[in-house]
């Protein structure tokens, strides 16, 4: 952390860190994340809150086949965990879940 602040080298995932901390208040109604395998899960999980916590009104679609970090780590169970990691007892409310199979 000494490093960034002297070098004043900082990622995205830092800013997101930086908001996350102080614990921000939903902004929007719902959330659509297209190509969400492109994304990190800290930045998903800033997403969330900022939009769609109140009624978990989340949309995301994606394919991890598609991810343009090569090696990335992408699953949909990882998804899954950074939603359920949202609220406790969240997983009730989470209630379906489809695959599209052909497009």
């Amino acid at each position: 952390k000494n490093w960034k602040i002297a070098t004043r080298k900082y990622d995205i995932h830092d800013t997101i860190l930086t908001i996350l901390i102080k614990n921000p208040q939903q902004l929007f109604a719902s959330a659509y994340l297209d190509e969400v395998q492109d994304l990190s899960h800290a930045a998903i999980f800033l997403i969330c809150m900022l939009a769609g916590r109140e009624n978990h009104y989340w949309v995301c679609g994606g394919d991890p086949a598609q991810m343009i970090s090569p090696g990335c780590s992408f699953t949909f169970d990882g998804l899954k965990q950074t939603l359920l990691a949202l609220e406790c007892g969240i997983e009730k409310k989470i209630k379906k879940v489809d695959h599209l199979l052909v497009n």
